[in-house]
């Protein structure tokens, strides 16, 4: 009968990178898990919060105001009904989660969406070669508003 010999176990370095690894797996599929989950929620203040910081938080600044602006505090029929964050067109030219127009602007399924959609939209310009360190200022090079007042009226947006 042949000699089984047991593998030593993983020492040192090799072991804290095997519960490193493992440690971030975890974190991963918690956050995609509840990324999921809040994906099926109806819209609240705190779940777009929790949403936007869980896949990107750098839009809880510029870009959160302008959700605020854009669906006057959440109460327009164009985000009630078609859960248009953002007052998105409807894209030709990139990739979205837009399932249709309503209202000559974009219509999404979850009001989750509509966030991916803006993140993509931003990206669209960003791969573009526009800046986005200051916002305000990448509204104004992407021509975002065609009202002189948009940006005074996004910064007076307390949250």
């Amino acid at each position: 009968m042949p000699l089984i010999v047991k593998a030593p176990g993983l020492q040192g370095l090799a072991k804290e990178a095997l519960l490193e690894h493992y440690e971030v797996k975890v974190l991963e599929y918690e956050v995609r898990d509840r990324i999921n989950e809040i994906k099926t929620k109806e819209f609240s203040i705190s779940s777009l919060k929790e949403y936007i910081n869980l896949v990107d938080p750098s839009l809880m600044g510029v870009p959160m105001r302008q959700f605020i602006l854009e669906t006057g505090w959440f109460k327009s029929e164009l985000f009630k009904v078609y859960n248009n964050i953002a007052g998105m067109k409807y894209p030709y030219v990139r990739k979205t989660t837009a399932t249709g127009i309503a209202m000559g602007y974009a219509r999404y399924k979850h009001w989750t969406d509509s966030v991916d959609d803006y993140i993509y939209w931003r990206d669209h310009w960003k791969s573009k070669g526009y800046e986005t360190d200051n916002y305000y200022d990448f509204l104004n090079d992407i021509n975002y508003s065609i009202s002189p007042g948009y940006e005074k009226l996004l910064r007076a947006i307390d949250i």
